[in-house]
């Protein structure tokens, strides 16, 4: 799972550092948000700053020790 800011923000000059969700995480989720505004933005309880995006992924799951070598 791929989490991206949403662009409600984006267009307020906010930036959510992206993160990238692990197969089982279960919990609390935090993003770090960083204004490169020229005004202050007060983020509201409950307001959406991050979308996940779900994708499948396809493959074996095995890994031989080494993503550079074919062996």
């Amino acid at each position: 799972m791929l989490y991206l800011p949403r662009s409600t923000l984006n267009r307020s000059f906010i930036s959510v550092h992206t993160a990238v969700g692990d197969p089982g995480f279960y919990g609390t989720l935090q993003f770090m948000l960083y204004n490169y505004g020229e005004f202050d933005y007060q983020i509201k309880k409950g307001e959406r700053i991050a979308q996940a995006v779900v994708f499948d992924v396809t493959g074996s799951g095995e890994y031989n020790g080494s993503y550079q070598e074919s062996e």
